[in-house]
């Protein structure tokens, strides 16, 4: 019927169903497995509560940007905004000041302003928040500067007199290690200097890492702007002396003297080369420095390490030694113990140390000899000034006296304190006075301990820089004590006790205790009824201040140690009234009605003191004591 083969498939195509239909509606129905999940997912949200967002109005709102834009206006100055970062900052509105730092970024160059704000991190110990504020200014194209290399390798090691825990030591060691590694990478915009190379070696050396100390110290050049300085070798010594002073446990007395000698060798190789770059002039030192050496000579357990501190300080500052060396005929150390331990030697050891004995090493503290002008080198830096020696300090003081008392030369001990506050205007500290009252004491030397104390408190220049505590004038006490042979030694004692009285407003109960020890120690009945008279009146304030304590509340160890001293002083003025009444002392002046009203006061005191059983032990054994004199 149809001729043309185009109008016949055109006809079977109409009449014929789709392939596509017919499979589809004869299979069964079917998803995909995404499709599937993704409808779970809908169906499970679709039952879910809704969750309703709260912005909460910020720093980081459009009105806040707004209107830190326009404040922005006014601070097209860096320093002016560096400024205002600073004020903000005090004022405590520090994410205002983080903010006014991410919008400036944009227009303007404010590297001081990120400064300001990374130290004040720093500064309050957020050291994790600092680094993240330091990460973010490099983000925005803020790159830091020198100051800010400095400002963190600083803060990473604590001021001196503040001790950190070891673990954050420790991680304050390894962020300035890596700090300062970045600093030294080919493509850093900042290079390191010298003093961003002893900031990671200060922290480095608290923290004890002596691998990466080392590692940093052997970069160093040999000489130009970037070598070592005084600051540099003090850290090395100082870093020497720590490494020696932290023993293990379980070290024996062999080993410890054995690396404390080797520390004090170290040393003097150290300070040999301070010595030829200070007479070249490349460097100067410095009190600390001289400090530094001296300290770690005296961690040493040779006599010979001990009396070089000496020499040292007559090289570095010109005053003279006022004692023999150790080695000549005129200096006896018989008197000194011996702190070495016995160490067999083998011949071989005993060869190389008489070997070394005349070695430059063992030399390295003489005297220095003033180079002749004409002999120099106008090329060199020494050719434009003589050597510039050090004036002395605090330190300089503490350092001798504590030369002298190991040495057991408190003579010397007496003649340098007198040269350097005489000659030097040397105005003590606490520690230097304490040291002082340490040799006098161990010298038995009361007398120079009490005009020692009075020249120094009743000074209007020098009381004003110096405040004596309790220990001061225990130690004062302690002299007394010592020197009992001394028929003078109670009068001393009632002088400290005047002193004593007119710098403490509570009066130290061991410094009692001691006063009235004294003339029992003595066994004098006038001196014991003078320490009564002038003792007891501290009683109530001593009975307030230490013995009554509210129920339940907790004594530290300190306090402790004061209440069983205050308790001592309690018995010891007990004792004393019964000596003085079974001598019939009090009849004589018809006080013994006084003073055995004023005992039951004391035993009461004492027994409120102590605990109940003890308490009721203590009254009875007094009560005893009263019944059998009475009878």
């Amino acid at each position: 019927m149809f001729v043309c083969n185009f109008c016949r498939q055109r006809l079977l195509r109409s009449c014929t169903p789709r392939a596509s239909a017919l499979s589809a509606s004869s299979a069964y129905p079917s998803r995909h497995a995404a499709t599937l999940t993704d409808v779970a997912k809908s169906e499970s949200n679709l039952q879910r509560p809704p969750i309703h967002y709260h912005y909460a109005a910020d720093k980081s709102t459009d009105e806040h940007r707004i209107a830190i834009d326009r404040e922005l206006k006014w601070l097209a100055d860096p320093l002016k905004l560096a400024d205002r970062v600073t004020a903000l900052v005090k004022e405590n509105q520090v994410e205002k000041a983080e903010q006014l730092c991410r919008q400036a970024s944009s227009r303007m160059d404010c590297v001081v302003a990120w400064n300001r704000l990374v130290d004040h991190y720093m500064q309050g110990g957020h050291v994790k928040t600092a680094l993240k504020t330091f990460n973010e200014m490099k983000k925005r194209a803020q790159f830091p500067d020198k100051y800010t290399y400095t400002i963190i390798l600083r803060a990473l090691s604590p001021p001196p007199g503040q001790l950190l825990p070891p673990q954050v030591a420790d991680a304050n060691a390894t962020r300035a290690v890596s700090l300062y590694n970045s600093m030294t990478a080919p493509n850093s915009r900042v290079k390191p200097s010298l003093i961003h190379t002893n900031a990671t070696l200060r922290a480095c050396a608290f923290a004890s890492n002596l691998d990466a100390f080392w590692g940093i110290l052997g970069k160093l050049p040999a000489s130009g702007p970037n070598s070592a300085d005084h600051r540099t070798y003090t850290l090395i010594l100082d870093a020497i002396r720590h490494d020696a002073t932290a023993m293990l446990p379980d070290t024996t007395a062999v080993q410890r003297h054995m690396k404390r000698s080797q520390a004090a060798a170290h040393g003097r190789q150290i300070w040999q080369e301070v010595v030829s770059r200070w007479r070249q002039g490349y460097i100067h030192i410095d009190a600390v420095l001289v400090g530094s050496m001296a300290r770690l000579l005296l961690i040493s357990e040779s006599i010979k390490d001990w009396d070089d501190v000496l020499s040292l300080i007559q090289q570095t500052m010109q005053i003279k030694r006022l004692i023999q060396p150790v080695g000549s005929s005129q200096r006896q150390i018989a008197h000194v113990p011996d702190a070495e331990p016995p160490i067999n030697m083998s011949l071989t050891d005993q060869k190389q140390a008489e070997e070394t004995a005349d070695m430059p090493i063992t030399k390295v503290f003489h005297p220095l000899a003033e180079p002749d002008s004409q002999e120099l080198d106008v090329t060199t830096p020494s050719s434009k000034s003589r050597l510039a020696y050090v004036e002395p300090t605090n330190d300089t003081l503490s350092v001798l006296m504590d030369a002298c008392s190991l040495m057991r030369i408190p003579k010397s001990a007496w003649a340098y304190w007198n040269l350097l506050i005489t000659q030097y205007n040397i105005i003590p500290d606490l520690p230097n006075l304490h040291s002082q009252l340490r040799i006098l004491s161990r010298s038995r030397s009361s007398e120079r301990v009490v005009n020692l104390l009075s020249n120094l408190l009743t000074d209007p220049t020098k009381r004003r820089d110096l405040s004596p505590n309790a220990l001061t004038f225990r130690l004062a006490m302690e002299a007394c004590m010592r020197d009992k042979n001394n028929p003078h030694a109670p009068a001393h004692a009632e002088t400290i006790l005047s002193l004593m009285n007119q710098a403490l407003a509570i009066p130290d109960p061991a410094v009692l205790e001691a006063c009235i020890s004294l003339p029992l120690l003595l066994n004098n009945d006038a001196n014991i009824r003078a320490a009564l008279d002038r003792l007891y009146p501290h009683v109530d304030v001593v009975r307030e201040q230490f013995l009554i304590r509210p129920k339940g509340s907790f004594l530290s160890p300190a306090a402790t140690r004061r209440k069983n001293a205050a308790v001592l002083f309690l018995k010891n003025l007990v004792s004393a009234i019964d000596k003085l009444m079974r001598k019939g002392v009090f009849k004589e002046t018809d006080d013994e009605k006084i003073w055995g009203e004023r005992r039951v006061k004391l035993c009461a005191a004492i027994g409120l003191a102590m605990n109940p059983a003890q308490g009721r032990a203590e009254r009875v054994m007094l009560a005893g004591g009263d019944k059998a004199r009475r009878v």
